[in-house]
């Protein structure tokens, strides 16, 4: 199932309308949840078989980076916190929403 918004979803909102932090807020909640996820999975793995395989390690590697280039697309967009930053987060969203409806369409 495709998650698909229409083109220019976004065109009606003013060039200074700033999404940034609802997008900050968004991508900074499912990492946490996807941080206790992985840590219960290591915890039940530790507890019931007492080692850890390949996959638990590639889970850690995965949050780890994950966890690095939300740190520093954050600090990016924090850093400059002008006009630049806001359309810089207008853009991404743009392009995500002509992504999800062009290349994911069924």
């Amino acid at each position: 199932m495709a998650f698909n918004l229409p083109v220019g979803y976004f065109d009606h909102l003013p060039p200074d309308h700033d999404l940034g932090p609802m997008l900050i807020k968004v991508t900074w909640t499912l990492l946490g949840t996807s941080a206790i996820v992985v840590s219960a999975r290591l915890f039940v793995k530790m507890r019931t078989l007492r080692k850890l395989f390949l996959d638990d390690y590639l889970m850690i590697l995965a949050l780890v980076v994950v966890l690095q280039s939300y740190t520093i697309f954050g600090r990016l967009t924090v850093a400059d916190p002008g006009s630049r930053s806001r359309r810089m987060h207008h853009r991404i969203l743009q392009d995500w929403t002509w992504a999800t409806s062009h290349l994911y369409t069924p």
